[in-house]
């Protein structure tokens, strides 16, 4: 089975499977699926692997150019949330620090990444 290394931002890299046998080689722009949805990343490895394809997730399809345009689009609003959050985590002095925001292709989720020494009530943020 084919199997893809795929980089996203922040250089976080995952692998996925190729069922549909896409052509892809180093540098591609691919659609992978998802916790609820589609996320966009770069293919950074491709190479073949004895793992079942039901023990990884799969590359939906190739990027498109609207799809590149979106994740575009998708990183400057991370950018608007990424200070709004920072903002809001200074007014209620929260003790954690926030790392990056991700937006998943579709721009309907968007993840938060933080560090902190201890756990945090997030009720207030």
């Amino acid at each position: 089975m084919k199997v893809c290394n795929i980089e996203f931002k922040g250089r976080r890299k995952e692998t996925y499977s190729n069922p549909r046998n896409i052509a892809l080689r180093e540098g591609d722009f691919v659609v992978v699926e998802v916790e609820r949805g589609e996320h966009i990343g770069r293919v950074s490895e491709v190479r073949e692997s004895e793992r079942s394809s039901q023990d990884v997730r799969s590359i939906v399809r190739s990027g498109t150019s609207e799809d590149r345009e979106r994740m575009i689009k998708n990183h400057l609003r991370e950018k608007e949330a990424l200070k709004t959050a920072r903002e809001l985590i200074e007014e209620r002095r929260l003790e954690m620090k926030l790392a990056d925001v991700e937006f998943q292709l579709d721009g309907k989720k968007i993840s938060f990444y933080f560090t902190a020494d201890e756990r945090i009530d997030f009720r207030e943020l």
